[in-house]
C-alpha cells in the first residue's frame, strides 16, 4: 500500500478509544436485580405482588438515586422495607416507606449492596361507577406498561448517570378477555357493531344482554326487542343528564335572582 493511503480495515484510533469508555462504562454500570418472588408479566387487577430488589456495584459519580412503581401498598405492609441500608444515607433511620417514588442520598465510597423487600397491590384500572341509576365501567384503559419497579441514578449536578433500569408489567381484565372471546361469536354484523358500541359507552350490562341473545338466540323474542331494552339504558342515561344540568341551571339562575334581589334591598335601606 502506498505511503499517505489509509487502511479501510483498519479502524480510526478515535473510534477504538470511543468503542472501549463504552464497554467499561458497561460492564461497571450499576447492577439492579431481582433476587427473590420473580413477578409475572402480567397480573389480575387487586392482585399482590412480593419480590426483592437488590442494587449493587454503584458508580463513583451517583450522589442520588430514586425508585418508583406503580404499585399501591398492601393493608399494613410497607411499599418499601430497606433491610439492607448499603450505600444509603438515612438520616433519620426510616426503612419503611409507602409513598409511590422514593429518593435517597448516596454514601460516597460505599460499595455495600441495598437490598429492598417490596410488598404492593395491582392497582384497579377499571372500578365500576353507578350514576344516574346506570353502571358504567371504563372500558378504554391502559392495561399495559405499568412498573414493578423504576430505578435511576443522577451525580450532583443532577444529571443522570447510566441509563435508568426498568421492569414492567401488564395488567389483565378477566371480563375483558371474556368479552373479546364472546364478541368474536357473533355473526351479525349489525348486532356486532351495536354490541361494540355499547361497550365503549362503559354499559357492560347492557353489552353482556345483547351477547346472551346472540349466544342463545331463544325464540319469540326478536333483536329489536333486546336492542330497545338496551336502547332505555342508553337513553335513561341521557336524560338523567339532562335533568341534571337543567336543575342546576335552574338553580344557579334563583341564586342569582335571590343575591339581586337582596342587594337590591340593601341599597334602598342605605
Amino acid at each position: 500500500m502506498a505511503h499517505g493511503e489509509s487502511d479501510p480495515k483498519r479502524m480510526p484510533r478515535s473510534i477504538i478509544i470511543i468503542i472501549c469508555c463504552l464497554l467499561v462504562g458497561n460492564v461497571a454500570a450499576t447492577d439492579v436485580s431481582v433476587v427473590d418472588g420473580i413477578p409475572n408479566a402480567s397480573y389480575s387487577q387487586g392482585d399482590l405482588v412480593e419480590f426483592t430488589l437488590k442494587i449493587s456495584g454503584l458508580l463513583p459519580q451517583v450522589s442520588k438515586i430514586t425508585l418508583k412503581t406503580d404499585l399501591q401498598p398492601y393493608g399494613t405492609f410497607p411499599l418499601w422495607n430497606i433491610t439492607e441500608t448499603g450505600f444509603l444515607q438515612l438520616s433519620d433511620g426510616t426503612v419503611n416507606y409507602n409513598n409511590q417514588t422514593i429518593s435517597f442520598d448516596v454514601e460516597g465510597g460505599s460499595n455495600a449492596p441495598v437490598i429492598i423487600r417490596v410488598v404492593g397491590e395491582v392497582p384497579q384500572i377499571a372500578q365500576s361507577i353507578r350514576t344516574h341509576g346506570l353502571l358504567i365501567t371504563p372500558t378504554d384503559v391502559r392495561t399495559t406498561g405499568y412498573t414493578y419497579y423504576r430505578f435511576e441514578a443522577r451525580g450532583k449536578d443532577n444529571y443522570p448517570v447510566g441509563n435508568a433500569e426498568t421492569k414492567v408489567f401488564d395488567i389483565e381484565i378477566p371480563e375483558e378477555s371474556l368479552y373479546i372471546s364472546r364478541l368474536s361469536t357473533v355473526q351479525d354484523q349489525q348486532l356486532y357493531d351495536i354490541i361494540v358500541d355499547l361497550h365503549k359507552k362503559g354499559l357492560t350490562v347492557e353489552t353482556k344482554m345483547l351477547l346472551d341473545y346472540s349466544e342463545t338466540k331463544p325464540s319469540g323474542i326478536s333483536l329489536l326487542n333486546v336492542v330497545f331494552v338496551a336502547g332505555v339504558g342508553v337513553v335513561t342515561f341521557l336524560i338523567g343528564l339532562r335533568i341534571g344540568n337543567t336543575r342546576g341551571y335552574e338553580a344557579c339562575t334563583k341564586q342569582n335572582e335571590f343575591k339581586t334581589q337582596e342587594n337590591e334591598t340593601r341599597r334602598r335601606i342605605r
